[in-house]
Formats: structure tokens, C-alpha cells, sequence
């Protein structure tokens, strides 16, 4: 997973972010170019959030929820995912959890 998957998840309605040479992160080219000009390189790196074309999901966000194994993950490890992908338990324990990912993947399966 790289820098900006958090980014993208935490604004699911934008499909570009762009990065100036120190780090920041914006969701406007306008406001990163302007912080850019600060500095010596002024540059700006453009970032596309990648889509699954079948299911109009992000493509990383798929890859965890299909490739998740349940044997060796963690309780706390189960939950982040499970949250991560916006998907609301009735409690914490590990089988619930296993319970929503396996019926998320299984809907994931369906629209390959």
C-alpha cells in the first residue's frame, strides 16, 4: 500500500491528489502548485486513484477485502479492515468480523 491509498480513502469521492516536494498532500492542484512555488524544485507529483472497472471500486481496496486470510490475521488486524472498507458490525469479536469480510468478499466475487 502506498502513501496515498490512505488519502484516497479518506476522501472516496476524489480520483486525483498531488504532492509537493515536502510531503503534503492535497486534493486541489491549484492550492499544492501554489505551496509548491515555496520551493527550490517547485514540482508537483499527480496521483490517480486506481479503479476496478467491473465494480467501481478502488482496486486496493478489492485486493484486501478478496486476498484476506482469516486464519492468521489478528482480531484488531480484522477490525481496521473491516473499517477501512466502511463495513459496520454488530460487535467487535473476531468471528462477526470474519463473518461481514467473508459476505463482502462473496459480493466482490459475484461482480467479477
Amino acid at each position: 500500500m502506498n502513501k496515498t491509498d490512505n488519502y484516497f480513502k479518506s476522501y472516496p469521492n476524489v480520483d486525483k491528489l498531488y504532492e509537493t516536494e515536502d510531503g503534503q498532500v492535497f486534493v486541489e492542484k491549484a492550492k499544492a502548485e501554489a505551496h509548491a512555488h515555496h520551493f527550490k524544485d517547485g514540482k508537483v507529483k499527480e496521483y490517480n486513484r486506481q479503479y476496478n472497472a467491473d465494480s467501481g471500486q478502488s482496486a486496493n481496496d478489492k485486493l484486501l477485502v478478496t486476498d484476506f486470510n482469516d486464519e492468521t490475521l489478528k482480531q484488531q488486524d480484522l477490525l481496521k479492515l473491516a473499517k477501512d472498507l466502511k463495513i459496520q458490525t454488530s460487535d467487535n469479536k473476531k468471528e462477526t468480523l470474519i463473518a461481514a469480510l467473508k459476505a463482502e468478499q462473496d459480493k466482490l466475487k459475484t461482480v467479477e
